[in-house]
């Protein structure tokens, strides 16, 4: 087959997770890098990594074949890496055998790599009533249901030391408190009734914090987005070209944003 075009390869790489009503599609980090290409006789040979996976992530790698006008080509000659069950790893290999899908080329073409996540993780969601309540019982509980971020937990520790603090210093000031006026002696009784009075502000000080970080995480479970998403949604908006001039000899790499 004689080939002549100036040879143009894009590689995407999307992940996409379709929703349903009432679930949480946990996003996959997975992404597709290191692509790279040849063409061997009357093969274009395919290789990309599959990067980010998580144990058990299986994959849906397909391809297609495009004109520089938009027209698929009705590409199925695919073979390698692709297709359904691939899971992560490195040099994944996708071969099309273009002799067997058309017969002659003279144009600019375009490949796209896609992969969609098989078997995306589903939790159920956390409502806000739901995550104030567990967020009572511990500051950062709710957060961390509803942002799926574990480091919310922290508040937790750090509200009930502040109750913990308030109630230490609210009994050694009450004890010192006591003492003062048991006290006989003025030197005594004064140093009792400060020591009392700096307890006192400290517990109060502890006991004003403790509710800052209850009230803040109200407010954080309030303002948080709803995490239950109707419709599917592509998790990359970068992606990088990689192009060959057949005419110039030259390679090319352009990066692409879409906002």
């Amino acid at each position: 087959m004689n080939i002549r075009f100036l040879l143009l390869i894009s590689f995407f790489a999307f992940i996409i997770c379709g929703s349903s009503y009432s679930q949480i599609i946990v996003e996959s980090k997975a992404k597709i890098q290191n692509v790279g290409f040849m063409l061997v006789n009357d093969q274009l040979v395919i290789t990309y990594d599959l990067v980010n996976t998580k144990p058990g992530e299986r994959f849906n790698i397909s391809v297609k074949i495009l004109t520089v006008t938009g027209k698929e080509i009705d590409a199925q000659a695919f073979s390698g890496d692709v297709n359904s069950d691939v899971s992560g790893g490195y040099k994944k290999k996708i071969i099309w055998d273009i002799e067997k899908d058309i017969a002659y080329i003279e144009d600019e073409i375009i490949v796209r790599v896609l992969a969609e996540l098989q078997n995306p993780k589903i939790i159920k969601p956390t409502s806000k009533g739901t995550a104030l309540l567990l967020s009572t019982l511990y500051p950062g509980w709710g957060s961390a249901k509803i942002t799926r971020k574990n480091a919310h937990v922290l508040k937790g520790l750090l509200a009930y030391g502040c109750v913990a603090g308030a109630i230490v210093y609210n009994y050694k000031a009450y004890d010192n408190y006591e003492k003062y006026k048991n006290a006989f002696e003025v030197n005594e009784s004064d140093k009792l009734f400060e020591d009392a009075e700096n307890q006192y502000k400290l517990s109060e000080a502890f006991l004003y914090g403790a509710i800052a970080i209850w009230s803040l995480e109200y407010l954080n479970i309030l303002l948080a987005k709803n995490r239950t998403r109707t419709t599917a949604g592509l998790n990359n908006n970068i992606s990088i070209d990689y192009a060959y001039n057949k005419i110039a000899n030259t390679p090319m790499v352009t990066l692409k944003i879409d906002f």
